[in-house]
């Protein structure tokens, strides 16, 4: 028999999580997967998370600015709250293409990255154990629906780190135009007009006229 032969027919090993025995109630399930899966669902739960509430912040800006104070649109699904959203951007910044071209960017990201997120996070779970001669891998099958059709993806742990990156990655392009910042995107124009939007409109932007007095340095 080769090496190699040997090596196939080894039993290979995959780490899962430790249990505490002291916490646990009966009866009681807990899955089996390995603890990277369970931190990096988090990290990608969490990210999108605070995308989320950055996301409505500043759609409440938009619709503010036009004089609405009804909140509506907060039981939209959020694939509606994003077609609001656009429509409300297209309206609010029409005289300014730079700022339109940048969050349309921003909204193509969402569709595809939305429904992996969902996918990570609300799927219905199954693991498939894979051995190979490095040793045990582990995979996430994740299925769910989508527009009434069943939809399903495999995610690796590098794959979920993907995702985590790519979900920062949009919550990246949605603080720029939150925080109103210089950047390399927007002229000194854009800047000052999404400053001024978000001054009279952000409820958490920090308006200057709305911030305590700061403490000014003595002089000798």
């Amino acid at each position: 028999m080769s090496d190699d032969q040997v090596a196939k027919d080894e039993p290979h090993s995959v780490a899962f999580s430790i249990i505490d025995t002291w916490k646990l109630k009966a009866p009681c399930m807990l899955p089996t997967l390995p603890p990277e899966f369970h931190t990096l669902i988090g990290r990608v739960a969490t990210t999108w998370g605070v995308f989320e509430a950055m996301f409505e912040n500043f759609l409440i800006a938009l619709i503010k600015s036009r004089g609405v104070t009804n909140d509506n649109w907060r039981g939209l699904t959020f694939r509606k709250k994003r077609k609001l959203f656009n429509d409300e951007v297209d309206r609010e910044f029409k005289t300014n293409p730079t700022i339109i071209a940048y969050i349309t960017e921003m909204l193509d990201m969402i569709e595809p990255l939305y429904i992996k997120r969902n996918l990570a996070v609300h799927g219905r779970m199954q693991v498939r154990l894979e051995n190979s001669l490095a040793g045990g891998k582990t995979v996430l099958i994740c299925a769910g629906r989508y527009k009434g059709n069943d939809i399903q993806q495999e995610f690796t742990p590098d794959q979920l780190d993907d995702l985590y990156y790519d979900v920062g990655h949009l919550l990246g392009f949605l603080n720029v135009i939150s925080v109103a910042g210089p950047d390399r995107t927007f002229s000194s124009n854009d800047i000052s007009r999404l400053q001024d939007f978000l001054a009279n409109n952000h409820p958490t932007y920090p308006n200057p006229a709305m911030l305590p007095p700061q403490p000014q340095p003595s002089h000798p």
